[in-house]
C-alpha cells in the first residue's frame, strides 16, 4: 500500500488540490490500483486501516489539517481505533468518543502509548456538549462517525458543533449518499439516510457560507465521506 505522502503527491500532480477543489473529489478514478500486502495490514500500525483501509482519503484530511492550520481532531465512534490512530499523526490533540464501554476500555489499551489521545466513555453528543467549550478558541477537524447502533447522534452532534465551532471547523461524515452515485454505499437509519437533506438544516448553524466536498475512495466499500468547512478559509489560505 502506497504511503499516505505518495499518495499526496500522486494528488498534487494531477491538480486535485486547485485553489478551489471541486465539490466531488472521486479516487476511484483519480487513482492507480495498488497492493495492501499483509504485513501492512497490521495491528502494530494501525494507522493503516484507517478509513476502512482507504489511504487516499487520509491523505486528503491531513492535505485540509495543513491546509488549514488544524492541530485538534474531535472523533465521535471510536470502535476499533483505527482511524484514531491515524489522526493521532496528524494532529498534535485527538479526543475520541466512544459509547459502549466494552470497546471503549479494549481500544483504549491497544492505544495507551499514544499520549495525545483523549478517550472518552459516553454518548457522543453529550460529551460534546462538556468538552467543547474547552475547546472553542481553537479550530477543530470533527470526524461523525458515531452512526453504529441503533442511536444516530449525527444532527444533536452537529447542534452542539454549532454552538461553540460556528466558521471555525471541517466537519468530516463518515458512510455519506453521494448524489447521483447510487453505486455507492452509504448508511440508513430508518427512514433517514446518511445524506446532505438529512443534515441540510444543521449545517447552516454550523457555517455561514461553506465548501463542500464527496469524497469517493478508491474502494468504494470504504464508504464516501462529506466534508465540509468554512469559504472563507480557502481565500484566506490562498491569499
Amino acid at each position: 500500500m502506497k504511503s499516505f505522502l505518495v499518495l499526496l503527491s500522486c494528488l498534487l500532480s494531477q491538480a486535485l488540490f486547485a485553489k478551489e477543489l471541486p465539490p466531488l473529489i472521486d479516487f476511484h478514478r483519480a487513482l492507480p490500483t495498488w497492493d495492501a500486502t499483509p504485513h501492512q495490514r497490521t495491528l502494530s500500525h494501525p494507522e493503516n486501516l484507517a478509513f476502512n483501509t482507504a489511504p487516499e482519503i487520509g491523505a486528503f484530511i491531513e492535505y485540509l489539517v495543513k491546509e488549514f492550520g488544524i492541530e485538534i481532531v474531535v472523533e465521535t465512534g471510536t470502535y476499533r481505533g483505527f482511524t484514531t490512530a491515524f489522526f493521532s499523526t496528524i494532529s498534535k490533540e485527538v479526543h475520541t468518543i466512544e459509547v459502549v464501554e466494552e470497546i471503549y476500555e479494549e481500544t483504549k489499551g491497544a492505544l495507551k502509548g499514544r499520549s495525545n489521545i483523549t478517550f472518552h466513555l459516553g454518548s457522543s453528543d453529550l460529551v460534546l456538549k462538556d468538552l467543547l467549550p474547552s475547546l472553542k478558541s481553537k479550530p477543530v477537524l470533527f470526524y461523525l462517525d458515531a452512526h453504529w447502533y441503533d442511536k444516530w447522534p449525527l444532527r444533536q452532534e452537529l447542534e452542539e458543533i454549532s454552538k461553540t465551532h460556528k466558521d471555525h471547523c471541517v466537519i468530516v461524515i463518515d458512510d455519506f449518499k453521494v448524489p447521483g452515485r447510487k453505486d455507492i454505499p452509504y448508511d440508513k437509519y430508518k427512514k433517514n439516510e446518511c445524506s446532505i437533506d438529512y443534515i441540510y438544516e444543521n449545517l447552516q448553524k454550523v457555517f455561514s457560507d461553506y465548501a463542500i466536498h464527496f469524497v469517493i475512495p478508491k474502494n468504494y466499500t470504504s464508504r464516501a465521506k462529506f466534508i465540509a468547512y468554512p469559504k472563507k478559509w480557502v481565500t484566506t489560505t490562498h491569499q
